[in-house]
């Protein structure tokens, strides 16, 4: 399963969302199947959230002025 992007409005950020959605997103993908997830950001944010939950950092893919980063984690 392939994930993107993840957004957020300002006003909700810092509430703790991201920390509930990721265990039920790994849950859901992983009850649905699938065996790895791979999510491309370029949010430093984000970065930190998936290197806390043990995601791998595979590497960068430069597209004009951002540079998207991989990582996986295996279910």
């Amino acid at each position: 399963m392939e994930l993107h992007e993840i957004w957020l409005k300002v006003e909700y950020r810092g509430k703790g969302y991201s920390k509930q959605f990721f265990p039920f997103f790994e849950k859901f993908i992983a009850n649905s199947g699938f065996e790895f997830i791979i999510y491309y950001t370029d949010n430093e944010a984000a970065m930190h959230i998936c290197r806390q939950r043990g995601y791998k950092e595979g590497y960068g893919v430069k597209a004009g002025e951002f540079t998207w980063y991989v990582f996986t984690l295996k279910l």
